[in-house]
């Protein structure tokens, strides 16, 4: 499948671990759009917990993870560290956030 313009492609080094049971590791992400990160914020898992927000964001802008169309907050929080700092640093990168910007 053709990637949409924008898109950034990067793999995983170990993945997500789907319901059916193979590891996901190519991923698409799309830039974030305003209404991305204003419902992100207005979204109430990170009103209960803030350190959900790059979750509840990344679930937003991932179109595609290996076979899986559909990404959510819960699925992301499985990731291993360095792939959702991987995602995390490819987020910023496309949205032309500054290198030294917080994650």
């Amino acid at each position: 499948m053709a990637m949409a313009r924008g898109e950034t492609a990067l793999r995983l080094s170990k993945g997500l671990r789907g319901p059916d049971g193979k590891c996901h590791r190519a991923a698409r992400l799309r830039p974030a759009r305003v209404r991305d990160e204003i419902r992100a914020l207005e979204d109430f898992r990170v009103h209960l917990r803030p350190e959900l927000f790059p979750l509840v964001l990344l679930s937003r802008v991932i179109t595609r993870l290996g076979l899986l169309r559909k990404v959510d907050p819960g699925s992301l929080q499985a990731l291993d560290p360095q792939d959702l700092d991987l995602l995390c640093d490819a987020y910023l990168r496309s949205n032309a956030y500054p290198e030294d910007s917080p994650r």
